[in-house]
C-alpha cells in the first residue's frame, strides 16, 4: 500500500494509466464548518471545493488574492476530519491559520504549527516543506510521524513546487484526500 502512488507513476510511463479504485481514507473525524458572517465564498470557490470533493484529490489553480485558502477551508468543511496544511514558510502557516480562525469555527487550540520553531501536532496542523523534508542520520522522521497520522486531508499550498526533490517526499503520502493549491500550476 505504501508504494501505491510510484505503481500508478511506473504504469503512466509505460502507457498504462491506471485507475485507482482504492478509495481514500476518511481520516479522524474533527468538526469544521465555515463561519460566513459579514462574507460569504464566491460562486468559483464553491464550484472549486465541491469539484476537489466529488474527484476525492485534485489541484486547485486560481489567481493570487482569489482565496485559495477560503478554497481549502471549504474543502476542509466538506472533509469535517483532521487537516494537515503543508506550506512553504512560517509567514505562510501564520496567514493560514489567521484565515482558518476569522473563517471557520475553529478555535486556538485545534490549529497547530509544526515548522522550524513549533512543533505542535493538532487536530489541523499547518507543517512547512522545509521541516517536513528534514533529515537526520538518513531518517525523515518528521516525514515517518505525519505519514503514520490520521489525516483526513491534505492541503499542499504553492503545489506547483512538489515536483522539486526536497518537497517530493511530501507526496507519497497515499490514501488520503489531498487538495493541491496554486496560481502558477506550471
Amino acid at each position: 500500500p505504501s508504494q501505491r502512488g510510484h505503481l500508478k507513476q511506473a504504469l503512466l510511463r509505460l502507457g498504462w494509466p491506471a485507475e485507482d479504485f482504492a478509495g481514500y481514507v476518511d481520516g479522524q473525524a474533527h468538526q469544521i464548518d465555515l463561519k460566513e458572517e459579514g462574507w460569504k465564498l464566491r460562486e468559483y470557490q464553491k464550484l472549486a471545493a465541491e469539484g476537489f470533493w466529488h474527484g476525492g484529490s485534485g489541484v486547485v489553480v486560481l489567481p493570487c488574492g482569489a482565496g485559495k485558502t477560503l478554497v481549502g477551508a471549504a474543502a476542509m468543511a466538506h472533509a469535517q476530519a483532521t487537516t494537515l496544511i503543508l506550506v512553504t514558510n512560517t509567514v505562510a502557516a501564520r496567514q493560514w491559520r489567521d484565515e482558518l480562525l476569522r473563517r471557520t469555527t475553529l478555535n486556538e487550540d485545534e490549529i497547530g504549527e509544526y515548522s522550524g520553531t513549533k512543533k505542535e501536532i493538532r487536530p489541523v496542523t499547518i507543517a512547512t516543506y522545509q521541516v517536513m523534508t528534514t533529515r537526520k542520520k538518513g531518517v525523515y522522521a518528521h516525514l515517518d510521524l505525519f505519514d503514520s497520522h490520521d489525516w483526513g486531508l491534505i492541503i499542499y499550498d504553492e503545489v506547483h513546487l512538489l515536483p522539486a526533490p526536497i518537497f517530493r517526499f511530501t507526496a507519497d503520502i497515499q490514501s488520503r484526500r489531498r487538495l493541491g493549491l496554486t496560481a502558477t500550476l506550471v
